[in-house]
């Protein structure tokens, strides 16, 4: 069994798969779960450390995939070739380690397919990041597991070019009025305004959470704009 978060990770890999490089792979479900069902036809499990990786070997052996899936002990994509693969996944992680990743693998990462990514803090670097290396974001998505929210960024190659109020939330998340979303940008406007309730006038700590509170009013603006829109879609 797998937890959700990664059977909608597996989900996002494109038809037609042909390698799918896990990176930080942990136990191996992942590339283990999209080889079984088709997803990919093959898989390179890497992770940075040893115990993760004598684990996935030991879950690949039982499965009796060792001939469709490779483990690799690599630092992100080291020891992946330009080519291997045609997709990758890195998720459990925060998103300036994914940033990094990407940065020192950027050889290997712009011969991707498609890259899905799920940043467990600073989405909107990750975005950056895809934006100025020749990705667009061709689908995102929110989960809640365990009680934590977690974006899933897909992108391949091509030109996208982001306001901050997209980059920092999404742009395919505020098309489609997610309501996961809404509810993530409600709550932090609620927290915003309870800090700055605590903070006298005129006070230099102010500025920052000012700035964050229009950047979440914008957001929730379009969003809200974009729900219009469906609710009417939908009404026709």
């Amino acid at each position: 069994m797998i937890s959700e978060r990664l059977r909608r990770l597996a989900a996002c890999l494109p038809d037609g798969c042909r390698t799918v490089a896990d990176i930080g792979t942990d136990h191996g479900f992942l590339p283990i779960y999209a080889v079984k069902n088709g997803l990919a036809q093959r898989a390179v499990a890497a992770d940075v450390r040893p115990g993760p990786l004598s684990r996935a070997a030991d879950h690949v052996a039982q499965e009796g995939l060792e001939e469709k899936i490779s483990l690799r002990l690599s630092d992100g994509f080291e020891r992946i070739a330009p080519g291997e693969a045609d997709c990758a996944v890195i998720a459990g992680m925060g998103g300036d380690t994914v940033c990094g990743i990407l940065s020192a693998g950027r050889e290997t990462a712009r011969t991707m397919r498609r890259l899905v990514l799920s940043p467990q803090s600073h989405a909107a670097r990750v975005r950056e990041w895809l934006e100025r290396n020749g990705f667009r974001l061709v689908r995102e998505e929110l989960l809640t597991e365990d009680g934590k929210l977690y974006p899933i960024l897909c992108a391949e190659p091509g030109e996208e070019t982001l306001t901050d109020v997209r980059r920092s939330f999404g742009p395919r998340l505020l098309e489609k009025a997610d309501p996961l979303l809404g509810q993530q940008l409600i709550h932090e406007l609620e927290k915003t305004a309870e800090h700055l309730a605590g903070i006298p006038e005129g006070s230099d700590r102010r500025r920052p959470l000012l700035a964050r509170e229009r950047l979440l009013r914008q957001g929730l603006a379009e969003w809200q704009e974009a729900a219009a829109r469906k609710e009417n879609d939908h009404d026709i």
